[in-house]
């Protein structure tokens, strides 16, 4: 539709498939048949529209102007030579057309259709769209081996970070991984419980700004207080007090929750008091402090990530065996800082930080 609601593409799938193109496996309830199950849509550099129909493991391109299929990629009626990959897809999600020209998409898997079974993963292609062929350049699979029932995502980013998003797994308490382009590890999030998410995204910055009630330290008539800030409607210290301020009594480390939108809450940082003599001068005043670090992956093929216990600040530097300095970054309020190391030499470095070092190899 245009800005006005006049509808100006109308596309039905009664049109232009025939019904034998579901995968059988599908047909399982005569009372309820959900043919295609559409669960994406892209518009292609061309204009054109990408189009997932999960019950068919097809990605099918329409165009814009004529309504007429131009191209069927995987399923019962596939045009297309798979490179790289005899397996192609089954049940995926997410279709995209990247930066660098190729496609992406979760394959689900599925976990009846073979033995052990058809293993979930994020997938690149490189389509050649006249003579029909699909090579799979890229992909990463999660270790162990899983498949997704329902739901997932696949943000694919060559020569950054790539989102897996798994959806509803066979690993219940798998939600995402991040991966670099070696198919290294560089974020993965699991959880002791089951949690599903339909998609998971990556930002290189938060495109929203939480405005976490900031806790202050005064004195006032010969007490200390913890001051949570004014114009909230209401206050919730991990004490159990209610209001705005709290005296300081005692030896502990203090958060406090404020509403934000329905029902919703947002939590302060940590405030940490380990000196009631002078609890607003020599305490730490948020979770903002020098703390240890890792290194990963070791050796490093081209990214180096280095990830901090806590937020915290400073300056890293990365020399070599020399003692000669190479790089040196100043940090400030960050978990994890990434480095490029394509332009080191192979061989073996050390990472400096507030008086600690750690070394690590250059492949």
């Amino acid at each position: 539709m245009d800005e006005n609601k006049n509808v100006i593409f109308e596309w039905h799938a009664k049109d232009h498939y025939d019904f034998e193109d579901i995968d059988i496996s599908f047909c399982n309830n005569p009372n309820t048949v959900d043919w295609t199950h559409y669960n994406a849509i892209e518009m292609d550099v061309d204009s054109n529209l990408l189009v997932s129909s999960r019950h068919f493991n097809e990605i099918t391109k329409i165009n814009r102007v004529t309504g007429a299929i131009m191209w069927r990629l995987g399923g019962n009626a596939n045009q297309f030579n798979f490179i790289n990959d005899p397996e192609m897809f089954k049940r995926q999600h997410d279709i995209r057309k990247i930066s660098n020209g190729n496609y992406t998409l979760f394959d689900n898997g599925d976990g009846n259709s073979s033995t052990p079974y058809h293993t979930a993963k994020g997938k690149e292609y490189q389509l050649n769209e006249s003579s029909l062929t699909a090579e799979l350049i890229w992909s990463y699979e999660n270790s162990p081996a899983s498949y997704s029932t329902a739901m997932g995502s696949f943000g694919r980013k060559p020569g950054g970070v790539s989102i897996v998003g798994y959806g509803m797994n066979s690993n219940d308490d798998m939600l995402f991984t991040a991966v670099d382009d070696a198919g290294m590890i560089a974020l993965e999030i699991e959880f002791d419980d089951v949690l599903w998410s339909y998609r998971s995204f990556h930002y290189d910055s938060l495109p929203w700004n939480l405005n976490r009630p900031v806790i202050t330290c005064n004195f006032n008539n010969g007490q200390y207080y913890l001051d949570a800030g004014a114009g909230y409607a209401s206050y919730l210290w991990s004490d159990g007090s209610t209001s705005q301020t709290i005296p300081l009594t005692t030896i502990d480390t203090f958060s406090v929750f404020i509403p934000k939108g329905d029902g919703g809450f947002l939590r302060s940082e940590k405030f940490i008091v380990d000196n009631l003599l002078d609890p607003c001068g020599t305490v730490s005043l948020s979770e903002l402090v020098i703390s240890d670090f890792s290194l990963f992956p070791n050796p490093v093929p081209n990214f180096l990530n280095i990830e901090f216990e806590k937020l915290t600040s400073g300056s890293i530097k990365i020399a070599d065996v020399t003692g000669k300095v190479i790089f040196q970054k100043e940090i400030e309020n960050t978990s994890k800082v990434v480095i490029a190391a394509n332009s080191f030499a192979s061989g073996l470095y050390f990472v400096h930080y507030a008086g600690k070092v750690k070394k690590f190899m250059k492949m």
